[in-house]
């Protein structure tokens, strides 16, 4: 279990990081995920740039730095949790997202 100054420590540190990505243009993506329930769900996220290659990988819920461009988010599925849809209506398990 983390300590409050150890919690406080990485939430201070986060905040700088994106503050830090902001100012040098890089944008934020989040990616939540969710239960019917809406319950929160951790679920594999790949993040892949349009030259094909994987730009970042991770959990939701997440938030990434991404550089303008236009990117392909791919989600896994969890334990016994399928994919079902994004917020959109979409039921593939790919979104195309574009950073400006």
């Amino acid at each position: 279990m983390l300590s409050i100054a150890t919690f406080l420590s990485i939430l201070l540190l986060s905040t700088a990081v994106t503050a830090l990505a902001a100012s040098i243009g890089f944008q934020n993506l989040s990616v939540p995920a969710h239960t019917q329930s809406g319950s929160a769900l951790s679920s594999y996220i790949q993040i892949v740039g349009s030259s094909g290659q994987t730009i970042q990988t991770g959990f939701s819920p997440g938030s990434f730095a991404l550089a303008a461009g236009i990117y392909t988010i791919t989600v896994g599925d969890c334990s016994d949790q399928y994919f079902s849809y994004w917020s959109d209506g979409a039921t593939t398990y790919t979104a195309v997202c574009t950073c400006a």
